[in-house]
């Protein structure tokens, strides 16, 4: 099995024993899902994402327990992250160990996008997972918020509680448990999936820390990264980002930037499962996300950064992503 490969199966695997282990019959729950073990990993992360989605639910169905995600992160955590895991216990820090799985993300769950955001005394790791046909379970985010805490504690061998949780769901009747589980307040409702630290919580020296083995990793995951990026979709976002600002973005400016033709950008989004403007809904969507955790832009100008000729349409876009207006999801942040 190559090296890529493992990258990715490492994750799911992880999930499928972790779930083994819970007493759960994960082969069913699986198929059950539509997820194959050997050939899931490699669908595109909107079909994978539903099918993750898909497998949450039954799980909670299966257990009666909507706290699922929060109580089955592994025992080795690291072991989940393939390659990566390798490149974090090679890391100086548990803040660059951090940094390094934000970077290296998409090679362990490629359904996720995630950022590390920081200020003089805090640091905030936030998550985003794509959505597909069918909406993100709170279960999906409470498992990789949990694994990233377990990912920590086995670091350095005492837990880190983070100052606040940020929770896409809305309150329900568990809001206390959540709490207790993370040994932190938690916010709910939130446009961003986020755990915020104290900076020098962070800054704590990881005994395992080898610069050569860190240089060797980081050079393998270079390598997987540069095999990877025939996917047109991740570099359509990269020049999104780079548009938006300028205006609602044409198709036929992506496809110069590009160097193909509007005909052959269309054609090869097709073949991965999607198309131009579920791409720049996407990326406004994750844009809008980072602005509003940030909390430095008004909304009129994020709407404006975000590629909106009218104020009025952001409006509807975030009511129609969050459920709620740019004002409230500010206050809120």
């Amino acid at each position: 099995m190559n090296d890529e490969r493992c990258a990715h199966d490492a994750w799911l695997r992880g999930l499928h024993h972790s779930w083994l282990q819970q007493g759960l019959d994960a082969d069913r729950l699986f198929a059950q899902a539509g997820l194959d073990l050997e050939n899931s990993p490699r669908e595109s992360p909107v079909t994978l994402s539903d099918k993750l989605s898909r497998l949450w639910e039954l799980a909670v169905e299966e257990t009666g327990d909507p706290l699922i995600g929060l109580r089955c992160a592994p025992v080795q955590p690291l072991g989940s992250l393939g390659l990566v895991g390798h490149l974090i216990l090679a890391c100086a820090t548990v803040r660059q160990a951090l940094a390094c799985l934000c970077e290296h993300v998409s090679l362990v769950l490629p359904t996720a996008t995630a950022r590390l955001d920081a200020t003089p005394d805090r640091v905030r790791l936030q998550l985003h997972l794509t959505a597909g046909e069918r909406p993100v379970p709170p279960q999906r985010y409470d498992y990789v918020a949990a694994l990233v805490l377990r990912v920590i504690q086995w670091l350095i061998g005492h837990p880190v509680p983070p100052r606040l949780i940020h929770h896409p769901a809305p309150m329900g009747p568990h809001a206390a448990r959540y709490a207790e589980l993370f040994n932190a307040p938690v916010r709910f409702a939130q446009p961003v999936s986020a755990m915020d630290f104290a900076a020098e919580d962070l800054e704590v020296a990881l005994p395992t820390a080898n610069p050569m083995v860190a240089e060797w990793c980081a050079r393998l995951t270079a390598d997987i990264e540069q095999s990877r990026r025939g996917q047109l979709r991740v570099r359509v976002k990269k020049v999104l980002v780079e548009l938006l600002p300028k205006g609602d973005p044409r198709r036929e400016d992506v496809a110069d930037a590009l160097h193909m033709s509007e005909r052959t950008l269309q054609r090869r989004l097709a073949e991965e499962g999607t198309h131009f403007q579920e791409l720049v809904d996407a990326t406004r969507r994750e844009l809008a996300q980072q602005f509003l955790s940030a909390g430095r832009l008004s909304p009129k100008e994020m709407s404006f950064e975000l590629g909106f000729s009218d104020p009025s349409n952001f409006y509807r876009a975030c009511k129609r992503w969050f459920g709620q207006s740019p004002k409230m999801l500010r206050q809120l942040t």
